[in-house]
C-alpha cells in the first residue's frame, strides 16, 4: 500500500476515534485526580488524641492532638476579655482561653468534682489552661474564671467574673 494511502487511512481513522481518544485522555485525568484527592485526604485525617479520656487530665490540649478539633462557647455580652470554654469531643476534655487579655491576668478552669487548672498570661492577650477530663459527656458542668493582674499598670477595669458550660450548651 502506497505511504499516500496509508496516511489518508490513519487520517480518516483517527477523524472517526478522535472522540474516543479524547474521551480516554478525560476519564484517566478524572481518574487521576480523584486518587491523589483520596490519598490527600487520608493522609491529612486527624490522628486520634494521645490521651483520650480520662488521661487528657491536666495535659495540654494542643501537644496531645485535642485544640485541633475542639469547638468553643463564649458569651456574646459581658465578656470583656473573651473568655472561652473549649471543649474536644474526641479527647473527652475541657479547657478555659481568654483571647483578649493582658500579661499577669489569670485564669481557672474546672469541671465540677475535678481539680482547678490555671494558667497566667505572661506575654501577648491570650492564653489557656491545661484540660480537665469531662468524665460523662451527657452530664457535666465547667466553669472558666478570669482574673485581672492586680498590677497598677493595668489597662482595663474589669473584675473577676465566671462562665460556665453544660452538655447542653451549643459549642461551635
Amino acid at each position: 500500500m502506497p505511504v499516500g494511502e496509508r496516511l489518508r487511512q490513519a487520517g480518516t481513522w483517527l477523524s472517526r476515534n478522535s472522540g474516543n481518544a479524547l474521551i480516554v485522555v478525560v476519564v484517566g485525568a478524572v481518574a487521576t485526580g480523584a486518587v491523589t484527592l483520596a490519598t490527600t485526604k487520608l493522609t491529612q485525617e486527624e490522628k486520634p488524641p494521645t490521651c483520650p479520656g480520662q488521661a487528657c487530665d491536666g495535659r495540654n490540649p494542643e501537644d496531645e492532638g485535642c485544640g485541633s478539633d475542639a469547638a468553643g462557647w463564649k458569651p456574646a455580652t459581658g465578656n470583656p476579655v473573651e473568655l472561652e470554654v473549649r471543649y474536644s469531643v474526641r479527647c473527652g476534655a475541657a479547657w478555659g482561653r481568654i483571647n483578649k487579655g493582658e500579661p499577669g491576668d489569670r485564669l481557672t478552669a474546672r469541671a465540677v468534682g475535678g481539680p482547678v487548672r490555671e494558667a497566667t498570661i505572661n506575654y501577648g492577650d491570650d492564653q489557656f489552661t491545661r484540660m480537665v477530663a469531662i468524665a460523662d459527656p451527657k452530664d457535666f458542668r465547667i466553669e472558666v474564671c478570669a482574673l485581672p493582674t492586680s498590677k497598677p499598670d493595668r489597662k482595663t477595669t474589669w473584675e473577676r467574673y465566671c462562665i460556665h458550660a453544660t452538655e447542653t450548651t451549643v459549642f461551635r
